[in-house]
């Protein structure tokens, strides 16, 4: 077959479809009357439907401590400036040392009751690892004194018709845990004590006030006014406002995705608290903006307090669901259609739509991934054929060398018969 024939076959066959088309829609009754010409289709794809809203932020420390000064007592000088990293031990501000006699009674004083404390919670941990021991004898008809850890056993062992002996062994072996803990705190601060006594029995010339707190110096009142100083913990979080149209629709909870020029990465975190009251005073004149606080996800950024970053709230997603586009939505009321193409039809689909967000639609039932839908449904006749618009940029010579001509006849003649 030569390239000149071929060519002629081609034209011959367009005009003669395009010429029994023209036929069949001017024929009256004809099942052309109820054909679907489609021009934008598409595949129900997989994907993520997410539901956010914007808000400015600020890098903030997530605890703030105070140091307090002692108004009965001669301040002499600080010892630290904002900004000044401290640790746990490091020395604050001094006294002077007129009244340090005064000052050695109060410590040993607080030393003792410190040292007292340690001894109770030691007995209080062996009586909890006889208790464990003792477990497999011990019965709800036991009687017990009125002591913390006796009460605390009793408790237990009351309710052993529903709680089983490894529950109630796991209990003892927390409760014994946090009481070393609690004993670590007490000897953390019995050590601090003993080195302020230190310093004073040196020989120094005034009392230095030691940090309880890890952190950075965030404030420092020169007035000696209480605080004196506070202390930002290094751990951050993020502090934002919300108008009062967000507000409502932001809970505890939700996630928060954090992004900033100032950093590389993307950092996540979760609404940890969202104040009811406006941070202002309400005025008729000036809108209203509610403060809300995000911990953090574990992350590598150097991040300092003071940063401006943006959020982006999460209120509401729906993940790897199907999709379509919402104005391929036929609605009637409360129900929703999707015009679907199947087996040569276009089939007239009732779905359950789920959450919609600009025009992203998520198909909770009644539509799977894969098939196809029409893009414009205001238009469709349910039940009957369709064809789709004839794309000359795929009618090449390439495809003719592929097709043999019988194959060619065959589908221009299955076109023209199912209509």
């Amino acid at each position: 077959m030569t390239k000149k024939w071929m060519r002629r076959l081609g034209w011959v066959m367009i005009i003669s479809l395009v010429a029994l088309n023209i036929f069949l829609l001017e024929k009256k009754d004809s099942k052309a009357d109820r054909l679907n010409y489609i021009t934008k289709w598409e595949r129900i794809v997989h994907g993520d439907v997410v539901e956010s809203l914007a808000a400015e932020g600020v890098i903030v420390s997530t605890e703030t401590n105070a140091v307090f000064i002692d108004k009965n007592m001669e301040f002499s000088h600080f010892l630290v400036e904002q900004g000044t990293f401290v640790e746990v031990g490091t020395p604050l501000f001094e006294y002077a040392g007129g009244q340090l006699d005064k000052q050695l009674v109060l410590l040993d004083t607080e030393i003792i009751r410190l040292e007292d404390e340690v001894q109770r919670i030691e007995e209080f941990i062996e009586e909890l690892e006889e208790l464990q021991y003792s477990l497999p004898t011990l019965n709800t008809g036991n009687s017990f004194a009125e002591t913390e850890l006796e009460s605390f056993a009793q408790d237990y062992l009351d309710q052993l018709d529903t709680v089983s002996m490894r529950e109630l062994t796991l209990s003892l072996e927390q409760r014994s845990a946090e009481m070393e803990l609690e004993k670590d705190r007490v000897e953390l601060e019995i050590a601090s004590y003993s080195e302020q006594r230190q310093v004073i029995e040196d020989g120094q010339s005034g009392l230095a006030i030691l940090s309880p707190y890890e952190g950075i110096v965030e404030t420092i009142s020169h007035e000696l006014s209480n605080p004196l100083i506070t202390i930002a913990s290094e751990q951050t979080a993020v502090e934002g406002r919300l108008t009062e149209s967000q507000m409502k629709n932001v809970e505890t909870g939700m996630r928060v995705d954090v992004t900033s020029d100032l950093f590389t990465e993307q950092i996540t975190g979760v609404i940890s608290k969202r104040d009811d009251l406006p941070i202002a005073a309400p005025a008729v004149d000036v809108a209203s903006e509610y403060r809300f606080y995000a911990e953090l996800d574990d992350h590598e950024e150097d991040l300092y307090i003071g940063y401006h970053v943006d959020t982006n709230i999460i209120t509401d997603e729906a993940i790897d669901v199907p999709i379509v586009k919402r104005k391929s939505l036929f609605k009637n009321g409360e129900d929703a259609f999707l015009f679907v193409l199947q087996e040569g039809q276009v089939a007239k689909r009732e779905i359950t739509p789920g959450l919609e967000v600009g025009n992203q639609q998520e198909v909770q039932a009644g539509a799977e991934p894969g098939e196809f839908y029409v893009r414009d449904p205001y238009k469709m006749d349910d039940g009957a054929p369709f064809i789709t618009p004839f794309k000359l940029e795929e009618f090449s010579k390439h495809s003719w060398k592929k097709t043999n001509p019988k194959k060619i006849a065959s589908y221009i003649l299955i076109g023209v018969l199912q209509r």
